[in-house]
């Protein structure tokens, strides 16, 4: 077996690697980051288009996933108002740097998002809310769980905003439902 296709063959195997998930593809980039002058590092240079291009550039291009690479993964945050679809209450942004995603009143959210604030998701189902945790201190999170797919999400309370923050006796409510001591 000759060289060229030695190198073709390892490219095959690394990029077959890279395409198994987020921490593969970061160890493949490091691995060959360290190895200048690989042959599989210029195989995968010669797919990828190298111009000169990080090594992480061109495992994105020989997997045909530059564009992935450049869609924002964390949307920016939406803190609107809404009318909410349970209760029928008119809900104001939040403020003090909490994003208003859930009913105040009776903490229901809709299913909207996959990643928060991206609206993609076309689910649209009523979230109830199922749990209270305590998180660090004083920062109190709800877990949601979508009525219609089961999908569950976690949301931080808005405890601390002046407008119309969390009913205290709504998460003390669902607290007591939950862990009825």
């Amino acid at each position: 077996m000759d060289e060229q296709s030695d190198a073709g063959g390892c490219a095959d195997r690394l990029l077959a690697l890279a395409a198994r998930g987020r921490t593969a593809f970061r160890g493949v980039a490091a691995a060959l980051e360290d190895r200048p002058g690989d042959p599989a590092r210029d195989e995968l240079a010669l797919r990828g288009g190298s111009d000169g291009a990080s090594v992480a550039r061109v495992l994105r291009r020989a997997l045909g996933r530059e564009d992935e690479a450049r869609r924002r993964s964390n949307p920016v945050a939406r803190n609107e108002g809404f009318d909410c679809a349970r209760c029928g209450a008119a809900v104001e942004a939040a403020d003090r740097g909490v994003q208003r995603n859930h009913c105040p009143f009776c903490l229901y959210s809709l299913h909207v998002d996959d990643v928060p604030g991206d609206r993609v998701q076309t689910c649209g189902g009523l979230m109830a809310p199922v749990a209270v945790e305590r998180v660090g201190g004083d920062r109190v999170v709800i877990r949601h769980r979508c009525l219609s797919c089961g999908a569950e999400r976690r949301v931080r309370a808005a405890l601390a905003s002046s407008i119309q923050p969390d009913s205290p006796a709504a998460i003390a409510q669902l607290a007591a439902a939950v862990d009825p001591r």
